[in-house]
This record gives C-alpha cells, structure tokens and sequence, in this order.
C-alpha cells in the first residue's frame, strides 16, 4: 500500500505572524511599531527560513532568450502544418496537439526569462528584511540593557576625543572603548542579544564563528551595523536619544584596515550603505525600524557629526545626543 500522505495544515502562529507582519512593513519602507524581546525572538526565527534563499543560487537569463524564444515558436508553427497534413491523411489526432504543446514551451520560456530576474530581486529583499529584523531584536536588547542600567545606552569607559574606529585593537591600557563597535558589543557581551542575530546577512564578510565574549568584532569588515558614536562627553542615557537614529546599516563612507589610518572611501556624505542597494534599514531609539533611501534623517546626515563637510580622521565627536553620527 502506498504510505499515508501528511494531511496536516502548516501555518504560523499568531505570534510568529505578528513577527512577520512587521518584517513586511520594514521592507515596504513603512515605520515598524517596536517589538517585545519575546516577539523580537521569534522575528529571528522568521529571518533564520528567509536566509535560505542565499542558498539557491539563480543564473543570470541568457541575452538571447527572446530571439531563441521566436526560432522556437516558428519552428513550432512549422511543425503544425506537418501534422495537420499527416492529420488530413490519417484517422484524428487528440485534442492536445502539436499547436497546444509549441504554446506551451513557447509560455514556458517568456515565464523563466520574467521569473528568473524577480528572484533574484526578491532575495536582495529577503536580505534587507533579515537586517531589518536584526535591528528589531537590537532595540529590544538595548531598552532590556536601559532597564538593567539606570536607562543608559550601552557604552565602555571613554575618553571624548579618542579614536573611535580602531576595530579589533581592544581596549586601551587605561579602559578606555578604542573603538565605537566595541560599545555596541556589549549587548553581546552581557546576553541581552546572540551574536548571529547581531549578524546583517547582507555583509558577505560576517563571522563564521561567533564568540559572546569577545570585547569587539576582530576587523572592520565583520561589523554589521554602525552605531551611534558613543565616545563623548555626556551621558548616553535613553532620554537624551529619545527617537533619534541609534543603530543603521553599515556607514560607507569609511575603510578601516587593522593599524592603519582611517580612509575615507569616499566624500559622497549622501551615500547610502553598501549592506543593501538603494537605502539603508534605521533603528531609533524607541524601538522603531524603517527604510530610509537617503542619509539625511530629520535635516541630519546619519553618517557625519556635524559640521564636517570634507574629511573624517576618526576621532570627532558629534555635537550634541542630537547630532547623528553613526560608524564605523
């Protein structure tokens, strides 16, 4: 006997759909209402399945499927006189004939030169989306580390003024951050977030391994997002960043190679990040995730303190906790 089919009916729960839902809004570029951590869990589990497309990988379609498309079509054709003279000659054919099949092929293949390139784009959004779920789980364990810590923003001893983009260096031999990711790095550090959710699958140089314990990121290129630069003079309390831009996809206007001087790569401060094509997932204080295809939020560029107009050395300091300057 042949086995029993699986009659039952897989669908998410409630609260999986709730993940999804916001998942959704962040790729339509709508603002996304901020999620408990429990939602936030499970908003990674949806990015987990989402990561599979990465897996699949889909050719480019050929230059020449259209004209291939028509060869075959007449050649279809020609086929059709044939067996209509055979037909005339001979008792009659089925209904699903040489005509329906060339239809069909000739359907078939105008159907995988559409579909081909909409993959291919869909997994672009697949990524963005992923990201944008990561950042949702970052707000939550950013408010999680507020409520443990008087309502500060994650940060290290500091000295305003220090460099703050020396990835992997450590910190400095008084305990001073030597650079802003390791600031970020705390809510790894603490357990208020696991590192491979802290992870844009839109950064193709992002750890294989990942170590809760580790004080920062070993280069520059692993960092998957840029935080807002928290070596400065006051305290980074939650208040003082009420709905400000806190965590965004990775800044672009740097290269930063271990020991060696900051770079600027380029001085387009309008640049958008190279994690994803076109824009740039933002999280704000509160919680809140959105698509932004421009760095300038609320009249602020996103990826320079104030007032810099040409070159970025690496040790400035925004203005003020509202001033965005989000890196490295």
């Amino acid at each position: 006997m042949p086995p029993e089919q699986d009659s039952r009916i897989v669908q998410l729960s409630p609260e999986d759909g709730v993940a999804l839902d916001a998942m959704l809004a962040a790729r339509r570029g709508e603002g996304a209402a901020p999620l408990s951590p429990e939602q936030a869990e499970r908003a990674v589990r949806v990015e987990q399945v989402l990561q599979l497309l990465d897996h699949d990988h889909v050719e480019d379609p050929p230059a020449s499927l259209v004209e291939r498309t028509l060869a075959r079509v007449n050649e279809d054709r020609q086929a059709l006189r044939f067996a209509r003279q055979v037909e005339a000659l001979s008792a009659p054919a089925t209904t699903f004939g040489w005509y329906e099949l060339g239809a069909l092929a000739a359907a078939l293949l105008i159907m995988s030169g559409l579909a081909i390139p909409m993959l291919s784009k869909h997994r672009g959004d697949a990524d963005r989306v992923a990201c944008s779920s990561g950042l949702q789980a970052a707000g939550a364990a950013f408010h999680a580390y507020a409520a443990d810590n008087q309502g500060m923003l994650p940060r290290y001893k500091v000295a305003p003024g220090h460099t703050w983009y020396h990835v992997g260096l450590g910190l400095d031999p008084d305990g001073n951050a030597t650079s802003n990711s390791q600031n970020l790095r705390l809510i790894i550090r603490r357990r208020y977030i696991d590192p491979r959710t802290l992870s844009c699958t839109g950064n193709p140089n992002a750890p294989k391994s990942f170590s809760a314990d580790a004080i920062d990121w070993k280069s520059h290129d692993q960092v998957p997002y840029s935080y807002q630069n928290m070596i400065v003079r006051w305290i980074p309390n939650v208040e003082r960043y009420a709905h400000r831009p806190l965590l965004a996809d990775k800044n672009p206007l740097l290269i930063i190679l271990p020991g060696k001087p900051l770079v600027m790569r380029t001085n387009d401060f309008s640049r958008s990040s190279a994690a994803h094509q076109g824009g740039q997932n933002v999280l704000r204080t509160e919680g809140s995730v959105a698509w932004h295809t421009s760095p300038d939020i609320d009249d602020d560029n996103i990826w320079t303190p104030r007032g810099v107009l040409d070159e970025i050395v690496g040790n400035e300091t925004p203005a003020g906790p509202d001033d965005s300057h989000l890196t490295p």
